[in-house]
């Protein structure tokens, strides 16, 4: 037992979401519909799935948002 290796523990800061018009996304239908509806971009982005799942482990801060032709980019973070 002395010999056996220390768990390898990752710190996850961060998580990013890439959602593609045109591919059937989930997300990219969600998120193009709350900017539709009036939402601003973070808010629209929280209200999606991967942005639900994000707050529920704890991600609950959009720190980026950016749409660069047809590929909608979110960074989650704490």
């Amino acid at each position: 037992m002395k010999n056996k290796p220390a768990p390898f523990w990752v710190k996850v800061n961060q998580i990013r979401g890439t959602w593609m018009e045109g591919a059937g996304s989930v997300n990219t239908a969600q998120y193009l519909q709350n900017v539709a509806n009036g939402m601003t971009k973070e808010n629209a982005a929280l209200n999606t799935w991967a942005g639900r799942m994000s707050q529920k482990y704890g991600y609950t801060k959009v720190l980026k948002v950016e749409d660069v032709n047809g590929v909608i980019h979110a960074t989650f973070g704490k």
